[in-house]
């Protein structure tokens, strides 16, 4: 009687936990996609603030670029429609610059899209 109480007592054990695991299992792929179409939505979005800047569509962005860039964001970042100040424009332009060199992981004066990717990429690289 002792025995088939053990094996009984351990057999409910045993599903318990196999109930426990397949739980476990059902949850987590929930969790998955979202995480993937998360990633997928900020890659895509990286993907066309690059396309953006790219304005030869090379595939790397460069100095000429960069400066149509500061020059589009120093004419539109103003207050009520007017350029920046002479002083506050230098310091943009510095800031997209130092940006532009940190991006620039091969120190070659471009920028390309896994380069760009790479830097604003979530932390698990």
């Amino acid at each position: 009687m002792k025995i088939t109480l053990a094996v009984i007592v351990l057999t409910l054990a045993a599903l318990a936990v196999n109930a426990r695991a397949e739980e476990t299992k059902k949850a987590a792929p929930a969790k998955a996609p979202k995480a993937r179409k998360a990633a997928k939505a900020m890659k895509n979005s990286l993907h066309e603030k690059f396309a953006a800047l790219d304005l030869n569509h090379d595939g790397v962005l460069d100095a000429s670029e960069l400066a149509a860039y500061e020059k589009k964001v120093v004419e539109t970042k103003g207050k009520d429609g007017k350029a920046l100040d002479e002083k506050t424009a230098a310091e943009d332009r510095a800031s997209l610059e130092a940006e532009f060199k940190k991006e620039d992981a091969s120190h070659d004066g471009k920028v390309t899209e896994a380069e760009f990717s790479a830097e604003d990429a979530p932390a698990a690289k």
